[in-house]
């Protein structure tokens, strides 16, 4: 469950729509449940998942909006696996996510020498210990 998660973490909208009496919508059907579970909800709250059934023949597509604003339509028809939609919707996400690791600011390194600057200040000396803990009395 958690590969179907990470898939929706740069979905903005998902929309499935299907065909009831077509003989090739398995795909879409099964992969309705992980589109709108709790799971898939709580990986990303900001995405509208949303569900159309139809009562002519017509293709099953999924229709996705990225995060990063791209458009994808997906015709399903034939699928029978909803990982194999997964992995379609998956490896734009993964572009996603790499772009957006790359344009994160970079750390200069300067909150780390402040860091190591203040753990030398909290060092205690030998002439801080004197007298105290266990010894000559």
């Amino acid at each position: 469950m958690r590969y179907y998660n990470y898939m929706l973490q740069f979905v903005r909208n998902i929309e499935i729509k299907y065909s009831r009496i077509s003989p090739t919508n398995t795909g879409a059907r099964l992969f309705i449940p992980y589109a709108l579970s709790k799971d898939a909800a709580e990986a990303n709250p900001d995405c509208e998942p949303s569900v159309t059934a139809v009562d002519e023949m017509c293709p099953s597509v999924i229709n996705i909006e990225y995060e990063d604003g791209v458009k994808q339509s997906i015709v399903v028809d034939g699928m029978k696996n909803p990982r194999d939609i997964a992995d379609i919707i998956l490896n734009h996400s993964k572009k996603a996510e790499m772009v957006a690791y790359a344009n994160e600011p970079e750390d200069d390194g300067t909150a780390d020498e402040d860091d190591a600057s203040k753990k030398k200040e909290k060092k205690a000396t030998p002439a801080d210990s004197k007298g105290k803990g266990k010894g000559k009395k």
